[in-house]
């Protein structure tokens, strides 16, 4: 068999066996994470949803339910990240160098201090929160994409 190998490798050489081997490797890589973005990707798109909602002024957007919702899809995206920091194949420090992973954080943090400074100054909720975030939030969805290299 490792003679076989070896003819198979010189007849197609050694740069496009390379080259099918990383791209086995990056199809194996999205299909593990496949799930995951569909399922995030579905928790995102009902985030966008509520916030046009709120937006268009049919849901109240200083309602205590909006309020309280705002901190579970925060809580949802902080455990997302961890579990993606977790399990990133190629390894944390990596996985923090990859514009998904600075721009993740990067909301989390932005949204994480807006939500606590406008808490403890009494005017918390949805409202609060600086729209320009929630909005880049629907920019998450652009992951799912990924995979088809549009």
């Amino acid at each position: 068999e490792k003679e076989m190998d070896v003819w198979f490798a010189l007849l197609i050489g050694e740069d496009t066996l390379n080259a099918m081997q990383v791209e086995t490797e990056q199809a194996t890589e999205v299909s593990r994470w496949m799930k995951f973005d569909i399922l995030f990707g579905a928790i995102v798109i009902t985030n966008g949803i509520l916030m046009a909602l709120t937006t268009d002024k049919v849901l109240d957007d200083n309602s205590p339910t909006m309020y309280y919702l705002e901190f579970v899809f925060f809580g949802i995206f902080v455990v997302e990240f961890i579990i993606r920091l977790l399990y990133a194949s190629k390894g944390m420090c990596r996985f923090l160098r990859t514009w998904w992973a600075i721009f993740d954080l990067s909301l989390l943090i932005f949204s994480g201090t807006s939500m606590l400074v406008f808490t403890l100054a009494g005017r918390g909720g949805p409202a609060s929160t600086v729209t320009v975030v929630r909005v880049f939030r629907l920019a998450r969805l652009l992951r799912l994409l990924r995979p088809f290299r549009l």
